[in-house]
């Protein structure tokens, strides 16, 4: 259907309709009267100026009525217009339904339960033969056989050399390192049957070594181990070392080693007297450790 529009404004007439032919082609299409203007002229407005150039207002009311309006307030609430998904129970291929997982008993003491809204936590459950490992530290070492650790230590045969000497003191104290067993370390020291005029000069490389490890924990360690030389830990014929060798090596060590030492180690004297001290009183007498000691670390 064509629409025709007069170029005066004036109003539409839609009961009057007129056949018109376009351009002689034979093709026919409904044209309406729009008023005394088109009737005087003797022409249909189909042959003039296009409605929507000729007049505005007509375009304006024919593209308003092709958009399309969304109130804001439906933007807003159509993404949340939506059905829940259901969710269906799963199924075999033979139409049984799959059977639910046993359940798991709650950790929970007896007598006790979750609060509202909240489930009972669940074990975890360790995998066939692998129990829950103890903390680090507190286990039992696993790089070391499952042997008795005091029958694997020899007594030393033959004369006593100073260098056979501190290669054993120092894989003992390697050892002793890695399992902080300073009992152990004492009885190797001790199989080694040092004689009582090497025990001085021996005491007092031990008090060097141990104030020359960085290692805080390693050297209290080793300071123990050598307090523990004089204290003669589980010894049934008594200490590895006498009080007046440990007492002479105590002397050479803060008189002579000991003023050296601070020089190049800075904390010394803080760690000494905080560490080794304390240590060598549990052990020594009182007249021996004043005897021994520098002004500085008394």
């Amino acid at each position: 259907m064509c629409v025709s529009a007069s170029t005066g404004g004036a109003a539409f007439n839609w009961d009057v309709y007129k056949p018109v032919k376009k351009d002689g082609a034979g093709e026919m299409c409904d044209s309406t009267s729009a008023g005394s203007s088109d009737a005087e002229s003797g022409s249909s407005a189909s042959d003039e100026t296009p409605p929507y150039q000729a007049n505005p207002a007509v375009a304006m009311v024919w593209l308003m009525g092709t958009m399309t309006f969304v109130p804001a307030s439906d933007e807003q609430t159509s993404p949340t217009n939506f059905k829940p998904r259901r969710h269906r129970t799963r199924r075999a291929h033979n139409g049984a339904t799959w059977a639910a997982p046993p359940a798991v008993p709650s950790s929970l003491p007896p007598g006790l339960t979750a609060p509202p809204g909240l489930e009972a936590p669940v074990p975890i459950m360790a995998p066939p033969g692998l129990g829950p490992a103890p903390p680090p530290g507190l286990g039992a070492p696993t790089h070391l056989p499952n042997t008795n650790l005091a029958s694997d230590i020899k007594e030393r045969e033959g004369p006593f050399e100073p260098k056979a000497f501190r290669k054993e003191l120092v894989a003992t104290l390697r050892e002793l390192s890695a399992l902080r067993n300073v009992a152990r370390a004492v009885r190797r020291i001790r199989a080694q049957r040092v004689p009582e005029a090497n025990q001085a000069a021996e005491f007092a490389d031990l008090l060097t070594r141990a104030a020359e490890e960085p290692r805080g924990a390693i050297r209290r360690l080793w300071w123990a181990f050598a307090a523990g030389l004089g204290a003669g830990v589980d010894a049934p014929d008594g200490s590895a070392y006498t009080t007046g060798a440990c007492k002479a090596g105590m002397q050479s060590f803060f008189q002579d080693t000991f003023p050296d030492l601070c020089e190049e180690i800075h904390r010394l004297p803080v760690a000494a007297k905080a560490e080794l001290i304390p240590t060598l009183r549990t052990v020594f007498p009182a007249d021996v450790m004043e005897a021994v000691l520098p002004t500085v670390l008394r």
